[in-house]
């Protein structure tokens, strides 16, 4: 079907590994994911914001992280005590999500 784009969506309560099944779908389907976390966007509190196992293996890059092998959007965009609003969020993630469209990967907002 032409002109049809998806957008895989996980959601639910902290801590309970929507990272970890978004990292296996993003592998699986050649996914990117797109954290939808209100408290990961913010930089230094990777401890208690369940970002990624203490397992993985990480790299940070300056507007992305790739965990295990897969590239992750919506870590460390903004110092506290700034707000990040859903408006920001969706002005940070529609350009992202339109780019992975256009490049046949599937984004996964977790």
């Amino acid at each position: 079907m032409t002109g049809f784009r998806r957008v895989l969506i996980i959601y639910g309560p902290t801590v309970t590994g929507k990272t970890s099944l978004a990292i296996t779908l993003a592998k699986k389907f050649t996914g990117e994911i797109i954290s939808a976390d209100s408290r990961q966007v913010y930089k230094n509190l990777d401890i208690g914001t369940g970002k990624v196992s203490f397992d993985s293996k990480i790299e940070k890059h300056d507007n992305y992280w790739i965990v295990d092998g897969v590239k992750i959007y919506g870590f460390d965009i903004i110092s506290p005590p700034s707000r990040f609003s859903s408006a920001d969020f969706k002005n940070f993630a529609s350009p992202i999500i339109n780019k992975l469209q256009t490049q046949n990967i599937l984004p996964i907002v977790t």
